[in-house]
């Protein structure tokens, strides 16, 4: 069975961790009480105590439904990022497409593309960007 697409507006785009402790990417359809969110964060250096992980740990809307990789695409526009998940993350998600739209003007488009290339580094992840 085919899972639905899922699509949401981001009016929160994070492309810096606060505190500067890694990389960090994230997606809130609220700033303050997010109901959708989408967070993805790696270290600067790889950790040596998770050797076999991916690069990268992915958050979709709770702990509940987090790991280690799991994205085969990602795809920028000028207003939106459209992720496809591998298919083992797509069924813990219930979804394997997710599409976040964002305000164009309010987005750094060179600086989001340099945060999802820093992101998926050597995770063998296919990436189109502008």
């Amino acid at each position: 069975m085919d899972q639905a697409p899922i699509t949401f507006h981001a009016r929160s785009v994070v492309l810096e961790h606060p505190r500067g402790a890694s990389y960090l990417l994230g997606f809130a359809d609220d700033p303050d009480s997010p109901r959708h969110y989408l967070m993805l964060q790696r270290d600067f250096e790889p950790l040596e105590a998770v050797e076999e992980a991916p690069g990268y740990y992915l958050e979709w809307c709770g702990p509940e439904q987090a790991g280690w990789g799991g994205v085969d695409t990602v795809t920028q526009a000028a207003d939106r990022v459209t992720f496809t998940f591998e298919p083992a993350v797509g069924a813990m998600l219930g979804f394997r497409c997710l599409t976040i739209t964002f305000d164009a003007g309010g987005v750094d488009h060179a600086t989001l593309a340099a945060r999802l290339r820093r992101m998926f580094r050597d995770c063998g992840v296919e990436l189109s960007l502008l």
